[in-house]
Formats: structure tokens, C-alpha cells, sequence
């Protein structure tokens, strides 16, 4: 396991990004160690109530992870693993703070259309255009080392403002190194432009 290039949550302690990222939380979680090896969307738990549910995934390893994930409330949960092509992965997680007893049942609907969603996910970052009807290959843009460096703080979901502080920039000039970027990679936005720097290699 290694340390997610881009990692983005909402409705969750920001503060997970830096604990999964750079304190190397990512290495002992034990939900990703089951989706790396797996194409099947699952369903997991840390509450003791959930029984059959937590037992394959709690070892003495994973205890900072659970303690981080228990702390949030959050214990219950969906993962949809995503292979895509080249070798890239990603992993689509939900999670849900009901009791565990009810969350098997809870899972069982909402699995589907969470399944559902990351396909649609999966389409829009990683699916190649049809060989009938792909371009010529291009050369991979040439972004300039600061546009690189930009993109790289955005991944780590950091805001401008944080950037321009950290490359000693100001704000405009950062937001003007991200625009340039967005531009240079053909993507509609700063995270797509983020995902699609991921997906060629260049950060």
C-alpha cells in the first residue's frame, strides 16, 4: 500500500488527508489492503456490533486507523474498488454513522446505486475514448514546474491561498499558474485538471 496521490473527502475531519497522506495511515488501513485486491464493491464495519461484518478486517496493525475512524463516528461503511487502465487505482468509500446492527441491512440498498455512482466516477476519470474514435495522440503537455507544483498542493487539497504561502507566491499568481494548467490539460476544472495530471504522470 502506498500513500494516495490525491485524496479528497467531505463531511469528514479534514485533518484525514494529512493522517492518510503524510502519516502514512494509508499504509495499515485495512479497507484499502482488501479493495486493492478486489474488483467487488464491499461493505465494512470497526462497530463490534456489526459481528461477521469487522472481524476480516481488524488486526493489531489497523489499530490507528480504527481509533481515527471510531473517534469520527463514522464506523460503518461502503468501498467501491477502481483499476484503471495502466495500472492506476482508485477507491470510492462511503460511510455511515447508524449502529452496526442496522447497517447490514442499511448497506444492502444503498450498495447498488453507491456501486452506480463510482461506474459513472470511474467513466469520467479513467475510461479511454473508443479506438474508433480517439484522437491521434498527443504529446503530454508541457506544464511549466510551478504549474506542476501548483497542481501538486491542489491534490493535497490545499486551497490558493494555503499555496501561495507555502511557494511564497501571491494568490493570484498561484490561481493564475492553476488556470494555466487547467487550460493546458483540456480539463474543465482545477480537479479534474488534478485527476487528469494524476492520470498522465505528471504529478
Amino acid at each position: 500500500m502506498t500513500a494516495p496521490a490525491v485524496m479528497m473527502v467531505r463531511n469528514l475531519d479534514p485533518g484525514m488527508i494529512d493522517y492518510w497522506c503524510g502519516r502514512g495511515y494509508a499504509h495499515v488501513d485495512p479497507v484499502q489492503a482488501v479493495a486493492v485486491n478486489s474488483v467487488a464493491p464491499f461493505v465494512w464495519s470497526y462497530d463490534a456490533e456489526a459481528g461477521d461484518l469487522s472481524a476480516s478486517f481488524l488486526t493489531r496493525n489497523s489499530r490507528p486507523v480504527v481509533e481515527f475512524i471510531s473517534a469520527s463516528g463514522f464506523v460503518n461503511g461502503i468501498t467501491v474498488p477502481i483499476h484503471l487502465p495502466g495500472g492506476g487505482y482508485v477507491t470510492v468509500n462511503g460511510l455511515w454513522n447508524g449502529p452496526g446492527r442496522a447497517f447490514a441491512a442499511v448497506a444492502a440498498q444503498v450498495l447498488p446505486g453507491f456501486a452506480l455512482m463510482a461506474q459513472a466516477f470511474q467513466n469520467d476519470i479513467g475510461a479511454p475514448a473508443p479506438a474508433e474514435t480517439a484522437p491521434p495522440r498527443a504529446r503530454a503537455p508541457a506544464l511549466s514546474a510551478r504549474e506542476r507544483e501548483c497542481l501538486d498542493h491542489a491534490a493535497q487539497g490545499r486551497s490558493a491561498k494555503e499555496t501561495s504561502r507555502l511557494i511564497e507566491r501571491s494568490v493570484p499568481t498561484v490561481v493564475m499558474h492553476l488556470n494555466a494548467a487547467v487550460r493546458k490539460l483540456g480539463a474543465r476544472n482545477r480537479s479534474h485538471a488534478v485527476a487528469e495530471a494524476v492520470r498522465r504522470g505528471l504529478i
